[in-house]
């Protein structure tokens, strides 16, 4: 049975990032420490199961006040939604991790794929061996993977599933394969060898940061093909946040620009 068989609030779950069934006990590892295991391991203690999904439209359209979640929808997000879930529940591992998808069917073009990710949460039955894994927070080091690095751009990715985001392609324009929002540079002025591809906004009534709303006008542009997001502004409103920019990518894109590779 799924878990939203199993709990009533499903509504209220999907403002959450991942839904969890179990013991809750008070977190000790930050969400990237936490570990993954194919077994639950001896000497380690099931507290519960956790799960996460998302539905991906693969197409160039505009987009309608829908979940950054969606828009950005992968494995790797559900999986970092689960170590979310696990690190704020008192979990420091998660024991058989599994994602997998569904077609949901295509319509005009734009074809829709459900994905899921769920696992079991555990931790030692001897707590005291875990050290405090509390991730600092600071500029990216040099070095850093590209996982590290979403991990400090979006350091609570549950915020995805309440902020919604628009976006108006522009006249003539059309997208280009998706990019890493990691891999998508923000600049003030709009420079003259770029086309824009659309408007993108981002909003989020509460309990979000204006960091994270920030971040999903870059995320959504990258979904849209855009390499570049120019003069990402942001406002309060009603106690929420709204953030908006403009999506572009190059007129030519040159073939050595090593984020296309």
């Amino acid at each position: 049975m799924s878990l939203c068989a199993a709990v009533s609030a499903c509504a209220t779950w999907e403002s959450e990032g991942a839904r969890y069934q179990g013991r809750r006990q008070p977190s000790v590892v930050s969400a990237e420490a936490i570990g993954s295991e194919s077994e639950l391991p001896r000497a380690y203690t099931e507290l519960g199961e956790v799960e996460a999904r998302c539905t991906l439209t693969q197409g160039w359209r505009r987009i309608e006040d829908e979940r950054l979640s969606d828009v950005d929808c992968s494995e790797s997000r559900l999986r970092r939604a689960l170590r979310q879930r696990a690190s704020d529940t008192g979990a420091t591992l998660l024991a058989e991790e599994r994602c997998s998808s569904q077609v949901l069917g295509t319509k005009a073009n734009l074809r829709r794929t459900r994905v899921t990710c769920r696992a079991l949460t555990a931790r030692p039955e001897q707590l005291s061996k875990v050290p405090n894994l509390r991730a600092p927070q600071g500029i990216n080091p040099p070095g850093m993977d590209s996982e590290a690095v979403r991990w400090q751009d979006e350091p609570d990715v549950s915020q995805a599933w309440r902020i919604n985001i628009e976006f108006s392609p522009a006249p003539g324009a059309t997208g280009a394969p998706p990019l890493r929002a990691d891999l998508v540079h923000e600049i003030a002025v709009f420079p003259p060898s770029h086309v824009p591809l659309g408007d993108v906004v981002a909003r989020c009534d509460s309990r979000c940061s204006v960091e994270s709303v920030h971040a999903g006008v870059r995320i959504a542009a990258g979904r849209v093909g855009a390499t570049d997001v120019i003069g990402i502004r942001c406002v309060s409103r009603f106690g929420g946040w709204v953030c908006s920019g403009t999506a572009a990518t190059y007129k030519t894109a040159p073939d050595w620009d090593p984020r296309r590779r």
